[in-house]
């Protein structure tokens, strides 16, 4: 238990305590040993006896698992080790002879110990190149590349391509091969794939064709016909399966009324039908899930009901765990969470086959995150536990962003707000643990979103600076020599991570504490991640990012000015392009001939219509991954919530467009150019006939030689604005409510009057269109309570309560106001709308609809 040491000037005692005591004739000085380190177990001298590798399996000890590895390495670095010094042993034993003498013999006795062919004089020699059994390096060369031809394809075809330059460039890089140019160039040969044995195209050629475009595999499709002579009896299944996994993997265009995928998915399920189904071959549930894969990415609700059917009535094929779970995830894209929870609830009652594996439930975490419900997600995470799956990263990091995101709101976190941040700050510190975390982007992601919601802007800046430098750096590594540094950009900058930052700055207050100080764990991660990065561009190789130098912003004039700074930089991809300056597109303005368009249009409309490729194609120097309603609303609400009237309205108008200034100006212009161009028309003929021309003449010209720059610079910096939607409205009518402004209020709710007869408007879902008119009901009657304009918050309860579902939380604080003033009649009549029940009438057309769904 003790141990006693005789010193030099006393007697030393170490007890289980960690107490080293020294007593001498003079004194007695007690010195504890640091608690903050423990003793390390040191690794030496590790043989294959001491690993014993079979018992590392059954190890629980974490300890003693880290103790194993450390032997395992130790181990494997001195067996590596080893090997070199028998091979430097290897090159010692070479006799030391004169090198300039003696060149091809040394030459020729390190190829024969290495095992690499001999090369000799002759070798050197042309004209002996044919005589001799060895070949020279060239020839060495040719046929190294043949040996990798012919891994990459058989022999046969590429014959037939005769191209073997082209062979090698589209398919000597796995992660970037192109066939799409090696089945355009089989299918320009002559023979194509006639004459080729099928166990050759099934099995050495069609398992390696991936990523085809619908030409190619139109035009594999024939060629695979061809080879059966047109007979689809021998057109087998792989053929098949080949066609669809490529057809999967296509992406789907925007507004097609007849997708041709789907349309030539049918077209092979109709041919398979014809030729092989007699036979009793039957379609797969693989066929299945390439099906509804590209369904899902098409976003089409009839095809997806089309394939299930199908595959059912017509090949008893009933969709398996893989196929629920991308039916899952089609449900999720299409924002329809309930008939997704209906289908997991299926699969768990079903056999052990289709239960929910960990990929079911990241997708159902993920709709946990759309509906903003903490706490079905945190029952989901229990029963992967009880299930005894193995979360994953992903699984962690999803719940991670679930419970961030809940955070945010009052509402949704039932008051909970730190309680969900500091779980989520648990299960981050759990991720840690396994290291490697500052190499994984998921792991950053989700503490850049846990930081961004508690407000801590230190963190968020340097988290931010991470995911952008770690991913610029990534896709510059895996790009092309010749890819510009715009591309590299433009893959690198992502919305998701910038909406993040900005939600950061939006929450920014001075004199609030970062959640992370609540917990030791916490403190020391903020502190090495605050080190561990560097604004000036030392670290990065001169790649700059456009935050302040300095580890904590101060103010909310920092903010600002930071905020606009990172907009830029990723709207003009990283600073490059410029796109955002007036003086970018003069030259393009000045080709622009706008007096043609208008004397070559029909009417205003077709006038219109003609800016649209221009804008379109002007667009394109500005980030539109970037320019999305998402980041805008986030880019909107730090001035909000930092009540800055000024710079929010700044922002607001430059970078926002209403459908009806456009409309306006695109009309008045055309309509004054009609009228310029008739008056000038009669100033020449009144010249003509010797008649004194009107002094206006010349100033016409000039106004109308201004008025074509002043819509096309208006037109131009459409490329970098965005249409006006119903939350932009919203945002104006908080900022109205927060500072007051009647004028703003007003003006608000008279353009959002002309926005709901829009077409943009008239187009969404009803659903949609509801939740609109629902929310900024609701803030209109928040801006009136806040005005003490009671009867007019009313009126607007009662003209829209057949359209709207008034709730309490909704009306909460008119509810309390008229009962300060004992308006017992309006508050009586505000709770019988609040709390009536819907009719049978009503309750009939949301079946109706969700039947239509």
């Amino acid at each position: 238990m003790f141990t006693r040491i005789t010193l030099r000037y006393g007697t030393a005692t170490v007890a289980k305590d960690k107490l080293l005591c020294l007593q001498s004739s003079k004194r007695l000085i007690v010195i504890p040993s640091p608690t903050g380190r423990r003793r390390k177990r040191k690794v030496k001298n590790v043989s294959l006896r001491d690993l014993q590798v079979d018992e590392v399996m059954g190890l629980e000890d974490p300890e003693k698992l880290e103790y194993k590895i450390k032997q395992i390495q130790e181990y494997t670095r001195r067996l590596s080790e080893k090997l070199k010094l028998s091979s430097d042993h290897e090159k010692m034993d070479l006799p030391n002879t004169d090198v300039t003498k003696n060149v091809d013999e040394i030459f020729d006795q390190i190829s024969s110990a290495k095992g690499i062919p001999v090369i000799t004089k002759e070798h050197q020699l042309l004209s002996s190149a044919s005589t001799n059994n060895t070949t020279d390096l060239s020839t060495l060369i040719r046929e190294t590349s043949n040996i990798q031809m012919e891994q990459l394809l058989p022999t046969e075809i590429k014959k037939r391509i005769n191209n073997d330059d082209l062979v090698m460039s589209s398919l000597f890089r796995k992660d970037k091969q192109d066939w799409n140019l090696i089945i355009s160039e089989l299918y320009s040969s002559k023979k194509k794939l006639k004459g080729l044995s099928l166990n050759l195209i099934t099995f050495q050629l069609l398992p390696k064709i991936h990523n085809l475009s619908l030409e190619s595999i139109e035009q594999l499709d024939e060629m695979l016909i061809e080879s059966c002579s047109g007979d689809f009896a021998t057109y087998n299944k792989r053929m098949y399966e080949c066609l669809f996994q490529n057809l999967s993997r296509l992406t789907p265009l925007p507004s097609q009324t007849n997708d041709p995928v789907i349309t030539k998915m049918k077209e092979l399920m109709d041919r398979f039908d014809a030729n092989l189904l007699p036979k009793g071959l039957k379609m797969n549930s693989y066929s299945l899930n390439y099906c509804i894969t590209y369904v899902k990415k098409a976003k089409d609700f009839k095809s997806m009901n089309y394939f299930l059917t199908r595959f059912k009535n017509q090949y008893n094929v009933t969709p398996n765990r893989v196929n629920y779970t991308t039916i899952i995830q089609f449900y999720r894209d299409l924002n329809l969470p309930q008939q997704a929870w209906n289908i997991f609830s299926t699969m768990k009652f079903l056999s052990k086959e289709h239960s929910p594996d960990i990929i079911t439930y990241n997708k159902m975490l993920q709709i946990c995150m759309q509906e903003r419900d903490y706490a079905r997600a945190i029952d989901l995470f229990h029963e992967v536990s009880d299930m005894k799956l193995i979360p994953s990263v992903d699984t962690l990091t999803i719940l991670i962003k679930v419970l961030a995101v809940c955070s945010g709101n009052t509402m949704e976190s039932d008051g909970k707000q730190e309680s969900l941040r500091l779980m989520g700050w648990k299960y981050c510190h759990e991720l840690i643990k396994l290291g490697g975390w500052e190499e994984n982007e998921k792991i950053l992601s989700a503490m850049l979103t846990l930081s961004a919601y508690d407000g801590d802007v230190s963190l968020t800046r340097a988290l931010y600076f991470k995911c952008i430098m770690k991913r610029f750096f990534q896709v510059r590594n895996e790009s092309n020599d010749n890819s510009s540094i715009v591309s590299i950009w433009k893959k690198a900058l992502q919305a998701s991570l910038l909406n993040r930052l900005f939600i950061g700055y939006s929450k920014f207050k001075p004199d609030k504490l970062p959640l992370s100080f609540s917990f030791d764990e916490g403190m020391e991660l903020r502190r090495n991640i605050l080190n561990s990065v560097d604004y000036s561009g030392r670290s990065t190789e001169g790649i700059i990012v456009p935050l302040l130098p300095i580890i904590n912003l101060g103010n909310s004039e920092e903010i600002l000015a930071e905020s606009n700074a990172m907009w830029r930089f990723n709207l003009e991809f990283g600073g490059i392009t410029n796109g955002l300056s007036d003086s970018y597109l003069e030259n393009d303005i000045a080709k622009v001939d706008v007096d043609n368009m208008v004397h070559s249009s029909l009417n205003v409309s077709e006038f219109k219509a003609r800016f649209f490729p221009l804008i379109a194609q002007w667009r394109q120097v500005v980030n539109q991954d970037i320019l999305n309603p998402i980041c805008m609303g986030s880019y909107l609400t730090i001035p909000l919530r930092l009540q800055n009237k000024n710079e929010f309205l700044a922002r607001l108008n430059s970078f926002t467009f209403q459908q009806k200034d456009f409309d306006e100006k695109i009309e008045s212009f055309y309509n004054s150019k009609l009228q310029i161009t008739e008056t000038v028309k009669k100033e020449e003929k009144q010249e003509e006939e010797k008649i004194d021309p009107s002094a206006n003449t010349v100033e016409l010209k000039n106004d109308d030689i201004n008025k074509n720059q002043d819509l096309l610079k208006y037109i131009g910096s459409l490329r970098y604005k965005m249409l006006a939607n119903g939350t932009i409205y919203e945002y104006q009518m908080k900022l109205a409510t927060m500072t007051n402004d009647s004028t703003l209020a007003t003006k608000t709710w008279k353009d959002r009057g002309l926005f709901r007869k829009t077409a943009y408007f008239n187009n969404l879902e009803k659903r949609e269109r509801v939740s609109l008119d629902t929310e900024f009901a609701r803030l209109m009657v928040e801006y009136f309570v806040g005005q003490n304009m009671y009867v007019d918050a009313m009126s607007i309860i009662l003209s829209s309560q057949r359209h709207i579902n008034w709730t309490y939380h909704m009306v909460k604080q008119l509810h309390h106001k008229l009962m300060e003033v004992e308006d017992q009649e309006n508050a009586s009549r505000l709770l019988e709308i609040v709390n009536k029940k819907k009719s049978k009438v009503a309750l009939l057309d949301e079946q109706l609809q969700e039947l239509a769904l």
